[in-house]
């Protein structure tokens, strides 16, 4: 294995390859490329800081500017994030805790990436940066919901105020800027929200502190020297080769022999990840909104974009040894190219040789039964949406829909507060789409295959098969759904909380920075 003096010097002097054309600065072809020289598990993977309230008990968040080096081997890059890091520190709160949060803009007035002017509310009449952050998971008033067109510039904060009026759960938050959250999210404006009860936990055996890790998966591409580098014009979805853990290239981390309890997020802007662990068998004990009712033993678990899972996995057999998490899911999903070879990589853990407590065990009477409450209730409304693509006229781009729908359409869904509510998914594009509503959790009732020929032609929706039952990891609330081409997939969500406008959309963020996203408000 090289080392990193080795790999600058190859660097260094593999610029006799490049030559210039006009003027431009081209390499030659024979010049290897990252995937293939970059070597994997060199990089310990970082562990997120924690987020701390000032004297006046609020939070401050900055986002700024810096630089960070995803892999030992390469050159510093030009990131944003928070507080002068890569990525946010992580905020922790306990359940109803009201937590006060200052939202700074300290971004420089030019954009680490290139603004295509062409999709909707990113156009010349804005300027380049601004933000506006949302709690993905967050019960929250609207004014504190980082609505898209809520953006605010460099040099200006907001003050957002959360209730956590919510069961423990592993929350996050990132930018929503209209018509560039793809971008400020792969630029690294992202982190995580967890409302947790330690009184709770300790009572269900879980692993805690140090053995209590948030995991926050990403891919992305880099230039030859190591920048973040992101096409200049749009594309349908973007994809990168390195998958990226707490912002290294395929890191490392050394573990005791013992339970640990990891906190799963899929930041990526369109990657699905299908995750495994070279034959070592994982607990999930939790989806987006909270604690499943009993634990799943599972081989592998899909993660789609912005989706959560809190897995428990025991070391306690494997003193000595190296085992790798790993990712098979195809890109696009579910019909693209699966990742092979170095691309499959996601990190390794390496267990230590030291003493195991090995316990763990879930009490399911000290979990509130309210999943069937909301099983069991009556829904007022059953609406249907159509997932779409089509052909944008002014740019001649590729684009997807909501019920054929763009966000300044007047007509928007209205819906009554504490209502209960059946909304039906049909998809009738090739991709799988991570749909999320915002304020609300839901549970999945179930996914139906249907002739899609035949609703293009009459607007009928004919099963081709019986219904499936959600997976055994999905069986809990949700705030994110993943609605299956082919298929209608049918939820049942409360919309309880609060009134106001709110939004729903695709979490491919290329999706959504396009088109598939609408707001909707609870009256």
């Amino acid at each position: 294995m090289i080392n990193r003096r080795e790999f600058l010097k190859f660097l260094l002097t593999s610029t006799a390859g490049f030559y210039t054309l006009g003027n431009n600065l081209l390499y030659s072809s024979k010049l290897p490329s990252l995937v293939d020289i970059l070597p994997p598990f060199v990089d310990s993977m970082p562990v997120l800081s924690k987020a701390f309230m000032s004297k006046n008990n609020i939070y401050i968040m900055e986002m700024k500017e810096s630089n960070h080096r995803f892999h030992k081997f390469l050159f510093d890059s030009r990131v944003w994030g928070f507080n002068g890091h890569y990525l946010g520190p992580t905020i922790e709160v306990s359940p109803n805790e009201i937590a006060t949060v200052s939202w700074q803009n300290n971004l420089p007035k030019r954009h680490l990436f290139t603004i295509d002017h062409r999709i909707h509310g990113a156009g010349t009449n804005v300027p380049d940066v601004r933000t506006v952050i949302h709690v993905h998971g967050a019960k929250t008033y609207d004014i504190y919901d980082g609505y898209p067109e809520d953006w605010f510039l460099p040099g200006n904060e907001v003050l957002y105020q959360y209730p956590n009026e919510q069961d423990d759960a592993t929350l996050w938050y990132h930018d929503h800027s209209m018509g560039i959250t793809r971008l400020n999210i792969y630029a690294g404006l992202a982190g995580f929200y967890i409302i947790k009860d330690n009184n709770r936990d300790k009572n269900l055996g879980l692993p805690m502190d140090k053995y209590d890790v948030p995991i926050l998966l990403q891919d992305k591409n880099f230039d030859f020297f190591g920048q973040v580098a992101y096409p200049e014009s749009f594309e349908p979805e973007v994809y990168g080769d390195f998958n990226v853990v707490n912002g290294k290239i395929w890191p490392y981390v050394d573990v005791d022999p013992e339970l640990y309890r990891f906190r799963l997020l899929n930041a990526s802007n369109a990657r699905f990840y299908n995750l495994s662990l070279e034959g070592l068998p994982f607990y999930q004990i939790a989806t987006e909104q909270g604690l499943l009712k009993n634990y799943v033993c599972l081989d592998n678990i899909l993660l789609a974009p912005s989706e959560r899972a809190e897995i428990v996995i025991d070391f306690s057999k494997l003193k000595g040894e190296m085992v790798k998490l790993t990712n098979d899911a195809t890109a696009p999903y579910p019909e693209g190219e699966a990742p092979i070879g170095k691309l499959k990589n996601v990190m390794q853990f390496r267990i230590k040789n030291r003493a195991s407590k090995g316990y763990f065990y879930l009490n399911n009477k000290a979990i509130p039964d309210k999943l069937d409450d909301l099983v069991n209730s009556n829904a007022t409304i059953i609406r249907d949406f159509t997932l779409d693509m089509a052909t944008d006229e002014k740019t001649g781009l590729m684009i997807h829909l909501l019920n054929k729908k763009r966000w300044d359409d007047p007509d928007i869904v209205k819906v009554k507060l504490d209502d209960v509510e059946v909304w039906r998914f049909v998809n009738l594009t090739e991709d799988s789409h991570p749909i999320h509503l915002h304020l609300v959790k839901f549970i999945i009732l179930e996914r139906q295959s249907f002739d899609v020929d035949r609703f293009n032609k009459t607007g009928d929706v004919i099963n081709t098969d019986i219904s499936r039952s959600p997976e055994d990891y999905e069986k809990g609330f949700k705030d994110v759904v993943v609605a299956n081409p082919g298929e209608v997939t049918t939820i049942k969500v409360k919309f309880e909380g609060y009134r106001g406008k709110y939004v729903w959309h695709c979490h491919m963020l290329e999706h959504e920075d396009f088109e598939m996203m609408l707001p909707y408000e609870v009256v």
